[in-house]
């Protein structure tokens, strides 16, 4: 049933997604823990947060949070279906607001990623009212918020694959320029740019400029919800980025690139001015059926469509 069920998912790709959601939900339903996305997958991921449980070998909570009305600290877990157990959310939060103190890692490496600066910290309930969409939960960032965690690659990577999502909002400061994720060490970087201020999507791996840098335009609109993934592979000679499982730019040249922190949404120089939920790390190259399987799981279970 699991692999008929992923069989039909690879063939399908971006050509039926309402079906895509309508068998997901349904074998979702039925299979439980079968279907964690980082399951489905041979090789081991190097960080993953998610606000839905990602793999059946976890047992951690998926986020803590603080509360506005008094700053007490809480974790929350997942409900009985793997999904944020909003419950305990809401409950906890009462009428006020509730901010993203800690992101939990669930790749097994403890790589946490924390914000202990309250008003850099993503919100994640609003006056009492849990931030979703498409009826799925958010933390929401503006511009300045971040969370941060010790370095996924160790140093240094040729070979990596990040897959995420993200709806990037009006903008709340004047300013466009979504750095989605970025491993840091100065100029040689990598940085996504969901888009910078000029509406352009930029994926730089170990510069900003020439053969490091890739430069897309028109494929990004605000306000729209997306799954994106970005590659680097020194082995397969390639950088790309994919989005809602379609390549939509590409160099045929990988790096070895020194990286440092992790940051999800960078504030410096700009980070994210709106929602995510989801962001997966491999410092491997995946087959084109891994990442097509993270992709379409992703693109179905947020509801996207391609």
């Amino acid at each position: 049933m699991k692999a008929l069920f992923f069989s039909i998912l690879i063939m399908c790709g971006h050509f039926c997604p309402a079906q895509i959601h309508a068998w997901f939900l349904a074998a979702q339903s039925h299979a439980g823990s079968s279907l964690f996305v980082l399951d489905q997958i041979p090789k081991s991921s190097v960080a993953a947060y998610s606000l839905r449980r990602l793999t059946n070998t976890y047992s951690g909570s998926a986020i803590r949070v603080r509360r506005s009305s008094d700053n007490t600290e809480q974790d929350i877990g997942f409900d009985s279906d793997g999904n944020l157990n909003t419950s305990a959310m809401l409950s906890f939060a009462g009428a006020g607001n509730a901010y993203v103190v800690t992101w939990y890692d669930q790749s097994g490496n403890s790589r946490n990623a924390t914000q202990s600066t309250t008003t850099n910290q993503f919100q994640i309930v609003n006056a009492g009212a849990l931030i979703t969409w498409n009826s799925k939960p958010y933390v929401f960032s503006d511009a300045t918020d971040f969370v941060q965690a010790t370095d996924p690659m160790g140093g240094s990577a040729s070979e990596f694959v990040a897959a995420l999502i993200i709806r990037t909002s009006a903008t709340s400061n004047g300013a466009f320029g979504n750095a989605s994720f970025t491993l840091h060490t100065g100029t040689n970087r990598v940085s996504t740019f969901l888009p910078w201020s000029d509406l352009n999507i930029y994926y730089d791996v170990g510069g900003s400029t020439g053969a490091n840098r890739i430069t897309i335009s028109s494929q990004f609109t605000n306000a729209t919800l997306y799954q994106f993934s970005f590659i680097n592979s020194v082995a397969n000679n390639q950088q790309a980025v994919r989005k809602n499982g379609t390549q939509i730019g590409s160099d045929a040249t990988g790096h070895t690139v020194t990286t440092s922190l992790l940051r999800l949404s960078d504030a410096s120089p700009q980070g994210v001015q709106g929602y995510l939920t989801e962001f997966i790390f491999y410092e491997s190259t995946l087959t084109t059926t891994e990442l097509q399987t993270i992709e379409n799981n992703q693109i179905a279970y947020y509801g996207i469509t391609p």
